[in-house]
């Protein structure tokens, strides 16, 4: 985890009138995305817990009022797998799956922040 995170934003010099209102800047909070889209936001082996903790609820977090977020998840089962399996015999490199993962996102925020329509 970067104790200070960096973020890189190039453009055209021609168009920072039109991008101003975007461009990060340092300590400024603003959070309110419409659509944020997660996918592999994070690595295969960490908990439930951090994966939630750290990256999925800050997330939803900086969403604006009826915001959406959009995670892509890879849990296994899969011909990565086989492929790997080929490779590592024995190895498991996803510690969880997505219910895991929305379980405990669900039991730090309470039921009354998540809306799930659809987890496949």
């Amino acid at each position: 985890m970067y104790e200070r995170p960096v973020v890189l934003v190039p453009y055209l010099q021609s168009c920072q009138f039109l991008l101003n209102q975007v461009i990060p800047r340092q300590g400024a909070l603003t959070a309110d995305y419409d659509l944020v889209i997660a996918s592999q936001p994070y690595r295969a082996r960490a908990s439930a817990e951090f994966k939630a903790r750290k990256v999925v609820a800050p997330l939803a977090l900086a969403l604006a009022p009826g915001g959406r977020l959009v995670g892509i998840h890879s849990c296994g089962n899969d011909p990565g797998l086989e492929i790997i399996q080929s490779v590592w015999p024995g190895e498991q490199p996803f510690a969880n799956d997505q219910r895991d993962i929305l379980r405990e996102t669900k039991s730090r925020w309470g039921m009354r922040h998540t809306n799930t329509t659809s987890m496949h």
